[in-house]
């Protein structure tokens, strides 16, 4: 072979695989772009979880203690607002949870311990607002025992007693605050006293009613209470049973426990700012949805307390015209057994 003709083939040879080391490049510099761009059909490392209550977690939303005035964002306190506006949103929350204002505000110097006659036979809660530069430091109402049951407000400035009769309010703090009755017309001191449960976790549990009858879900004849423990850590709180099928929503209030935290699906739902109490709603799952469950943590309580939940019946439709006495909902025989068939028939429904 000449030498010409050696050197020729190897120029070709060399060429072709520059050529083809080129379009490997090419080729794999185009894969790149398409996997790049491309809508993957499922990530692999994202595990998809189907909400098996639509709904329910904007139904229950009002729920929360009252006079933390949670309005079109997060709960007081935040920046200043007047004393007049504050008097009239908490107004508005407690309108909007079937109370009905008795007389006008009244001035009371801070701290206050007295007693208004003007809930003789019912239950209510007495509306404090601080004056400008006073400040609300504590509140509670006198138990069966004779002592105060006491806990701080979730705003320095406003905050609401629950009681029923005539019963001793005192509110901790220094300065002004203005006071006023505020009644829940149905709810008799004698329909309390049967449910064996503090006048706050007995008109918790009729503002969730009212609050939830507006989307048409009505109350069971049931209640499920968990005593808590003493505990100086928070910790969760045990869920109400499992339906054999679908989803139930309960109404979970606690005396005595909080601040509290309710998480559904891996997500936190709620936040409750109000220490030693608070009002949410959780959800419990059974059958075809498998058994889940919210998850509810509460505080520490260095005397213990309870949490009492009351399951609601959400496949009726229509909203409900006013709220029932607590002898008619159930309130005043607590359960502590299992789901009653009523409850799994009308799931079924």
């Amino acid at each position: 072979m000449a030498r010409g003709e050696s050197e020729t083939r190897q120029e070709r040879t060399s060429g072709l695989a520059i050529w083809a080391v080129f379009g490997v490049a090419c080729l794999a510099a185009a894969l790149m772009v398409v996997w790049a761009t491309a809508t993957p059909d499922e990530d692999p490392y994202v595990v998809a979880t189907q909400e098996p209550f639509p709904g329910a977690e904007a139904a229950m939303s009002p729920l929360m203690w009252r006079g933390c005035l949670r309005a079109g964002g997060p709960a007081l306190p935040g920046p200043h607002v007047p004393e007049p506006e504050l008097a009239s949103r908490l107004h508005d929350d407690l309108a909007a949870r079937g109370y009905e204002a008795v007389g006008e505000w009244k001035d009371v110097a801070l701290p206050y311990t007295g007693m208004d006659d003007r809930l003789d036979g019912g239950c209510g809660v007495i509306a404090a607002i601080g004056e400008p530069g006073s400040v609300l430091s504590g509140a509670g109402a006198r138990d069966a025992s004779g002592a105060f049951a006491a806990w701080t407000p979730c705003h320095p400035e406003v905050t609401t007693v629950g009681v029923c009769g005539t019963t001793d309010v005192q509110l901790g703090g220094t300065g002004l605050a203005r006071i006023r009755v505020y009644v829940f017309p149905g709810l008799t001191e004698r329909d309390a006293r049967a449910t064996t449960m503090p006048a706050e976790a007995v008109l918790a549990h009729a503002e969730a009613e009212t609050l939830l009858s507006r989307v048409g879900w009505r109350g069971s004849e049931m209640l499920v209470e968990v005593t808590m423990p003493p505990s100086l850590t928070s910790r969760p709180v045990s869920p109400p049973p499992a339906p054999t099928a679908d989803c139930v929503p309960w109404v979970a209030v606690g005396v005595g426990v909080g601040p509290s935290q309710v998480t559904w699906l891996g997500r936190n739902v709620y936040w409750g700012t109000t220490a030693e109490r608070f009002l949410t709603g959780v959800i419990t799952c059974g059958g075809s949805h498998g058994t889940r469950h919210s998850e509810l943590l509460v505080g520490d309580a260095n005397d213990g307390g309870s949490v009492w939940y009351r399951p609601y019946d959400a496949t009726r439709a229509g909203p409900v015209v006013g709220a029932r006495r607590a002898t008619e909902i159930g309130l005043a025989r607590p359960s502590t057994g299992p789901l009653p068939d009523a409850v799994e028939d009308r799931l079924d429904d």
